[in-house]
């Protein structure tokens, strides 16, 4: 991953949006120096923690950085015109969303809302937070409220079926 990281930048996997609170250069005990990254959670959860990670592992882990304006339309009109091309479960739906991928979230997205009169609880819950996770990233690089931008999201999703 070749991204440069700055204090301040925002970051998101599959779960929070964070933001960087600092980049440093470590050295292990063997004398090696890696760049980590520190980042603390802002929307999403009541628990303020300082976490870190090495900047090599980052998508491995599934993280990147936030979306910006222009991906954030493309990912609104690629919802509008996304053919369903998979079918998940639980399992692989849970898997692609890890991987953070927009594309992959929409595709998921996409599935789940087309069949959500068959889904189980569990993945209507899965769905549930795909979608807000999305609107919260979409909300907070566009400016919007977090209401106008899932009120939007639900009817693009609503003219799909």
């Amino acid at each position: 991953m070749n991204q440069l990281f700055s204090v301040g930048d925002y970051i998101v996997d599959s779960t929070y949006i964070y933001r960087v609170t600092a980049v440093k250069l470590v050295k292990d005990a063997k004398g090696s120096e890696e760049t980590y990254m520190y980042y603390q959670p802002t929307v999403g959860t009541d628990k303020k923690f300082t976490a870190s990670i090495p900047v090599a592992n980052l998508n491995k882990a599934g993280t990147r950085k936030i979306l910006t304006k222009k991906e954030c339309q493309e990912i609104i009109e690629g919802l509008k015109k996304h053919t369903i091309e998979n079918e998940y479960n639980i399992l692989t739906a849970k898997e692609m969303i890890y991987q953070n991928s927009p594309r992959g979230i929409v595709s998921v997205l996409s599935y789940y809302w087309t069949n959500t009169d068959v889904l189980g609880k569990m993945d209507r819950e899965l769905m549930d937070q795909v979608l807000d996770h999305l609107c919260q990233e979409i909300s907070l690089v566009t400016k919007k409220k977090f209401g106008d931008v899932k009120k939007n999201m639900v009817s693009i999703l609503n003219k799909r079926n």
